[in-house]
């Protein structure tokens, strides 16, 4: 633990080497939900951020942002990745979202004649009644991490295309 008494390290030594993956996770995330957020607005017309979010908010908005996708005038050759990363997205955002929303907690290994204290996760998933225990390895964090950066990227040559042709089609070059 860090002995800074302006910044100190707020987790113990046993929760510490989830920091950087975790943060990883929640920034990339965040990456690729506002590209997502930017693609709707650009398929919609590109004028209006607010109603894209307003999109999100909605009940059954999945649907909808899929019918989006699908229905939009994206490329056809990027078409087929986007609508994968798409789907994608929403289930790593499950996994996303017990990793961020559930209790961390620290237990206990034998194996063996050896003792080892390692985390898990323990929570109730949206929508259900039974609670799940997880242990989360920090190899599948960090992948989880970089899954979200790469729809970002996917959403955004999506959207960066739709707002070129748009420029280029009322003489904006």
């Amino acid at each position: 633990m860090s002995e800074d008494r302006d910044q100190p390290d707020l987790v113990d030594e046993f929760r510490a080497p989830l920091i950087r993956p975790l943060g990883n996770l929640v920034i990339l995330f965040g990456f690729a939900e506002a590209a997502l957020r930017d693609l709707v607005n650009q398929i919609q017309g590109g004028k209006d951020e607010v109603a894209a979010q307003k999109l999100f908010e909605e009940k059954g908005h999945f649907k909808k942002v899929r019918e989006l996708i699908e229905s939009s005038s994206v490329r056809s050759d990027l078409l087929p990745e986007l609508e994968r990363h798409f789907k994608e997205c929403y289930k790593n955002k499950v996994e996303r979202n017990r990793l961020i929303h559930d209790e961390h907690y620290v237990g206990i290994h034998v194996v063996g004649a050896s003792v080892r204290a390692g985390t898990g996760t323990r929570g109730v998933p949206y929508g259900s009644s039974k609670v799940c225990f997880k242990e989360p390895a920090l190899q599948s964090i960090w992948e989880l991490a970089l899954r979200a950066r790469d729809h970002a990227q996917v959403f955004e040559v999506a959207a960066d295309d739709l707002r070129r042709r748009r420029r280029q089609s009322s003489g904006g070059g």
